[in-house]
């Protein structure tokens, strides 16, 4: 059964949530969403089994989520980071396509000076 979450604009996100422990966002490409992607909700179902809760998402202007006056990279990750929050704060991301891009942008986000950044990896 669909739930609904308000992003930082307003804009109504879309998504379904299997499962209990740690958190996984699951993060589709520009042309999915949930109504159109069944290896994606197998995945999440599978990752539920295995003891996590799992996140699905119809990003901005696709699915169950509304139409928004902006698509911008920033509204994305502010779409994503609505959802982390109500997974507890804290949550593995995983993108398919543009999804492992705006997974990329959140995640540098959240950790701009991870050593990474200079070439070091922790």
């Amino acid at each position: 059964m669909s739930e609904f979450a308000i992003s930082e604009d307003g804009t109504r996100i879309g998504y379904d949530q299997y499962g209990e422990g740690p958190a996984v966002v699951l993060v589709g490409g520009a042309m999915q969403f949930r109504g159109f992607d069944p290896n994606t909700v197998e995945m999440a179902k599978l990752l539920a089994g295995k003891g996590f809760t799992v996140l699905n998402f119809d990003r901005r202007g696709r699915g169950e989520s509304a139409e928004a006056p902006s698509f911008s990279l920033k509204d994305n990750i502010d779409d994503l980071a609505t959802l982390i929050d109500i997974a507890g704060g804290k949550a593995a991301l995983f993108g398919s396509s543009s999804g492992g891009s705006i997974s990329l942008a959140a995640a540098a986000r959240a950790y701009p000076s991870r050593s990474w950044r200079s070439g070091r990896l922790p």
